[in-house]
């Protein structure tokens, strides 16, 4: 999987501890950030390739606007 898409990330232009949040308030932050971003799909995508059905506590962090309860509902939903 090509990753080529990270260059035009939103996320590449902060710091990388905004989408590991320890809070609600936090994954809000993030989530604004990804609902601008020209490469969300792309990196949803990369994170439903990624994580698989892995259980929601192994998910970490924000990857297109998603949290890692929304990520686990999507890959079930998609199964």
């Amino acid at each position: 999987m090509s990753l080529d898409w990270m260059a035009d990330a939103l996320c590449a232009q902060v710091g990388p501890d905004l989408f590991f949040p320890t809070s609600a308030a936090g994954y809000r932050q993030a989530k604004q950030i990804c609902d601008r971003c020209p490469v969300r799909e792309a990196c949803t995508a990369a994170a439903a390739a990624y994580e698989g059905t892995s259980h929601r506590h192994l998910r970490h962090g924000t990857w297109g606007g998603h949290t890692p309860t929304t990520r686990t509902r999507r890959s079930r939903e998609a199964a």
